[in-house]
């Protein structure tokens, strides 16, 4: 297991997913909620229907699961787009790639599933490269996961969200 300091104990596991060619315009992000958004409609590029079992969501600006029982922190994944490596909102695409991001800290430890179920769909199903392995991104989340429990706090508890950072 890998050793973490108390400001990584904190920080959210992200990996950034890179489109090797042209990315999604966002009328083709948006089919990952499950429909068409009218206002945008898809260039039919992208097919992100092997993603639909996740059940994201528009959040805001971004896209993201959002949690099904009161455990926990309200989004469990966020999905951004990213353009030239930043996260950007409020654009049309084509954006270059995407970021996923989860916050161990705050959601119970078997949502982590979730999160790692998703970066490897993504990676299995479209021309990507990572920011970093699944297998990587997995070692940080327990590493979080051990840190938090040696302080006596489970990840996703009600302790865990009254900790301010």
């Amino acid at each position: 297991m890998i050793e973490i300091s108390e400001d990584e104990s904190y920080e959210d596991v992200e990996i950034d997913f890179t489109f090797s060619e042209s990315g999604p315009e966002f009328g083709d992000l948006f089919t990952v909620c499950g429909y068409v958004n009218p206002n945008f409609p898809p260039k039919g590029e992208f097919n992100f229907e092997s993603l639909l079992p996740f059940k994201i969501s528009q959040i805001d600006d971004y896209f993201g699961i959002p949690f099904e029982t009161n455990e926990g922190d309200e989004v469990v994944v966020w999905l951004y787009p990213r353009i030239d490596g930043e996260v950007v909102d409020r654009h049309p695409g084509p954006f270059s790639g995407l970021r996923l991001s989860y916050c161990t800290l705050r959601n119970p430890e078997e949502r982590a599933k979730l999160f790692l179920e998703l970066a490897s769909a993504i990676e299995k199903n479209y021309s990507v490269t990572l920011s970093q392995s699944i297998e990587s991104a997995e070692r940080k989340i327990d590493a979080i996961v051990a840190y938090w429990s040696r302080k006596g706090i489970k990840v996703g508890s009600g302790e865990s969200l009254e900790i301010d950072y």
